[in-house]
Order: structure tokens, then C-alpha cells, then sequence
């Protein structure tokens, strides 16, 4: 069997030919299709043997195989410069963005922590602290009324203050202490 040998920064990696034989044409199938090996009987590329691997036996089992997700972004943008089949890009692409929106959300939350409002009890966004965020009652539920005894309305009714949420400082505390 004829194997094809492909020189990946240093590090040579041999294929058999039958693995890259399909009708997808792209930058691989393009290179040993219209160029010649190097006088070693290379191809040289200078690009990570890891993605380039991945590459190959994502052709082979004709899905998305990746090693290393840390390298998602890489495997993006070789993906584009190696003109891979759309269905393949399609595949990066979705992966990518999944990563991406996992980042962002992680991000937000450790920029924009929810914070406990002293008032109502519930938990907060600062960005999204307005005029009409924080509703409760001042006093006490009464069971044998079953009215609150600051307004004398019932669970039913809206709440009789209404404003900024204002945050915990005790809570906040807590916190703290747990981080020490």
C-alpha cells in the first residue's frame, strides 16, 4: 500500500493514499492531485500535526473529530484557509460558536455576579437594577388575617413597595468570608 508522507513543522506523518482517496476536493486532495513532493518525497506544511490529524480522520469517519477543543479556534480558521467541504466547516463552525457562547456566558457571569437584595430576598443583576426591580412588603404576614401588616393586602395583591433592589451587605459578607 502506497503511503503519501507529509512534513508537519518537523514531524513526518505518513497516509495511506486510500485515506485521502474521496471525491471531496480540497486543499489536501488539491496538493498530492497537481504538486509534486519535495526532493525527500514530502509535502511540507507548516501547520499543527494534532488539527491536520484531526482533519484526516474527520474525512475518514465522516464526522467532526477533535482532540483538543482548545484548539477549536485554530481548527476554525484552517478549516476556511484549507477550503474544507461545507458539510465539515458546518460542523467546526457550530462547534466554535458553542464555545464562544459558553466563554461569553462565563464571562458575564463572573463580570456581572447576581447579588441578594436585602429588601426582597432575591437574587439580582445590577445592570438590570431598575426604578420597579425590587416589590415586597415591609412587615409581616399575618396567618390569621392572611394579610401583610404593613398595607393590609393579601398575597394575591401587588406588593406595596416598589423600587431599586438594594444589596445585602451580610450577604455580601458571607461571601467574603468564604473567600478568605
Amino acid at each position: 500500500m502506497e503511503n503519501i508522507k507529509f512534513n508537519l513543522r518537523g514531524k513526518i506523518i505518513e497516509i495511506p493514499i486510500v485515506e485521502l482517496e474521496n471525491d471531496e476536493e480540497w486543499y489536501i486532495t488539491r496538493l498530492i492531485n497537481y504538486d509534486k513532493p519535495n526532493d525527500e518525497g514530502e509535502y511540507k506544511i507548516f501547520e499543527d500535526e494534532e488539527v491536520f490529524m484531526n482533519i484526516i480522520e474527520s474525512f475518514r469517519h465522516k464526522t467532526l473529530i477533535i482532540s483538543d477543543d482548545k484548539k477549536i479556534d485554530y481548527f476554525f480558521h484552517l478549516a476556511d484557509k484549507w477550503c474544507l467541504p461545507k458539510w465539515l466547516f458546518e460542523l467546526i463552525k457550530i462547534k466554535k460558536e458553542k464555545k464562544d457562547l459558553l466563554e461569553n456566558t462565563m464571562l458575564n457571569i463572573l463580570n456581572n455576579p447576581i447579588k441578594l437584595c436585602k429588601l426582597c430576598q432575591t437574587g439580582f443583576n445590577e445592570k438590570e437594577n431598575t426604578s420597579n426591580s425590587c416589590k415586597y412588603h415591609p412587615g409581616k404576614f399575618l396567618f390569621h388575617t392572611l394579610k401583610f401588616e404593613c398595607c393590609g393586602r393579601t398575597k394575591e395583591e401587588d406588593c406595596c413597595k416598589i423600587g431599586y433592589h438594594l444589596e445585602s451587605i451580610e450577604s455580601k459578607m458571607k461571601l467574603l468570608s468564604i473567600n478568605k
